[in-house]
């Protein structure tokens, strides 16, 4: 089986922000339940983005940004390289979820393709996809978060 995961949950399980416990927990779960870890590639740009805005913010030492990345690289997320498929459904995606930008709808767009459920720490986004009634989108702060 396998599960979309994006950035900011990945961020999450590398960096020091809030929702660390819940992450941590939920790929130890994943990947102890065998499951697919995937993103679409731009994953890895969004990381490193999420990685300097902290060392910045002053909740990492410049040092530790290089340790987080390598850890990214222990979670063997699986990325898919975009196609124009996939671009044309976060556009799509985008429109439906209201955003001005793609990022998202990005992984959003991968879900789909694969009938895979979504993963998230992003609140808003798991709200709007709730409102849409997307079933398939769950997020790590959800009281009511299904099991792994």
């Amino acid at each position: 089986m396998s599960v979309v995961v994006d950035a900011n949950l990945v961020a999450g399980v590398l960096l020091p922000l809030p929702y660390r416990p819940q992450a941590k927990a939920k790929v130890l779960a994943w990947k102890q339940a065998g499951e697919d870890l995937l993103a679409p590639t731009l994953i890895e740009y969004e990381v490193c983005s999420t990685v300097r805005r902290v060392v910045l913010a002053g909740w990492i030492a410049a040092e530790e940004a290089e340790a987080a990345l390598i850890r990214m690289r222990h979670l063997a997320i699986r990325t898919v390289p975009p196609t124009l498929e996939l671009h044309m459904a976060a556009l799509q995606w985008a429109q439906r979820l209201g955003r001005t930008r793609t990022y998202d709808a990005q992984y959003m767009a991968l879900a789909e393709e694969l009938r895979a459920d979504f993963w998230t720490s992003d609140l808003k986004l798991f709200n709007r996809a709730k409102q849409l009634g997307l079933a398939w989108v769950h997020c790590i702060l959800e009281p009511s978060a299904p099991p792994a």
